[in-house]
């Protein structure tokens, strides 16, 4: 895991390695679905720009937003 800190939280974050280690190929990527999350749109583009900053085609790997809400009332 790794922190960040925020102006009014700290979040935790899981980094992400999409090509194998020693050149292999790379995953398999079927699909990825982001959320819940408070800023889905804006994470939704952050997901497409990591698979493009790893050679992955946006069109060959579909992007969703789940339904779940990020929180209750």
């Amino acid at each position: 895991m790794r922190y960040l800190q925020r102006n009014s939280m700290m979040t935790q974050h899981v980094p992400l390695q999409l090509m194998m280690q020693n050149s292999k190929p790379r995953l398999p990527l079927t699909g990825i679905v982001v959320g819940p999350c408070r800023h889905k749109e804006v994470s939704l583009i952050s997901v497409g720009d990591l698979l493009t900053t790893y050679n992955y085609s946006v069109a060959d790997v579909p992007l969703y937003i789940t339904e779940i809400p990020y929180r209750t009332v």
